[in-house]
């Protein structure tokens, strides 16, 4: 008994760090490391936040991991309390045809809570020529380029990144090097990285890349910024192969 009494403690413990820790991470992602469009309001300038060398992406991930944790926890608490549970449960519901509805209901109704994302369909909205992301929630804010720190419409940036790969598709062939190799805007460096199998350091080198930039940024994100073309991707990774042939 003692014993129990002991692990009861610090799993109460461990679960109040673990409920200030998710929600420390939240306020965080939240209100600290925010995305693009608000770090432009913030710093007025493109620049990329980092915490404990981590940006809000991977701190994301270890949000859902300590969720995780959390969840296994409250598990083993109301095993370890099982009886006295069952007791109170017993006692406010007196009917057992009663008690056996609710507790049917309330299993299904925490399955649907934490299985929900696997039975949802999303809403795919097309970007249609002249429409950027802002468009769609009904605001115009412009995104800038770092290069020339002028302000374009996200909805241009979208529009040249989709003409930009269309072009290169259709003339990926006339590059004996490269005509296998295919990038787009919505690739992250590491996406990139695994598909072509090349350096992420070798592609922030040649693409002129800051070292602190996130290995999952997206290409099309990453090129509004640093005034590179897809198509010097595909040439830093033939390049890259081309290179390591010789050697």
């Amino acid at each position: 008994m003692k014993n129990k009494l002991k692990l009861n403690f610090w799993i109460d413990v461990l679960m109040m760090l673990f409920m200030m820790a998710i929600g420390g991470i939240g306020f965080l992602i939240k209100y600290v490391l925010v995305p693009g469009s608000k770090r432009w309001e913030i710093y007025k300038d493109n620049v990329e936040l980092f915490f404990l060398g981590m940006d809000r992406h991977q701190w994301g991930s270890i949000h859902l991991v300590l969720g995780f944790i959390l969840l296994g926890l409250l598990l083993l608490h109301i095993i370890l309390h099982w009886g006295q549970i069952k007791c109170m449960y017993q006692r406010e519901i007196t009917g057992k045809a009663m008690r056996f509805v609710l507790f049917l209901l309330f299993i299904i109704a925490c399955l649907l809570f934490l299985l929900f994302p696997a039975l949802i369909s999303v809403d795919v909205v097309p970007i249609g020529q002249g429409e950027g992301r802002q468009s769609i929630h009904g605001t115009t804010q412009g995104y800038p380029r770092s290069q020339a720190k002028s302000t374009v419409p996200i909805a241009q940036d979208e529009v040249q990144d989709e003409a930009e790969e269309t072009h290169e598709k259709e003339h990926k062939d006339e590059h004996e090097n490269e005509h296998d190799i295919y990038v787009t805007g919505q690739m992250t460096l590491r996406q990139v990285s695994n598909t072509y199998n090349i350096p992420i350091h070798e592609l922030k080198e040649v693409l002129g890349l800051p070292n602190g930039i996130s290995p999952n940024e997206n290409l099309g994100r990453l090129r509004r910024r640093y005034d590179f073309r897809m198509s010097d991707v595909s040439h830093a990774i033939a390049e890259y192969h081309k290179k390591a042939e010789q050697e």
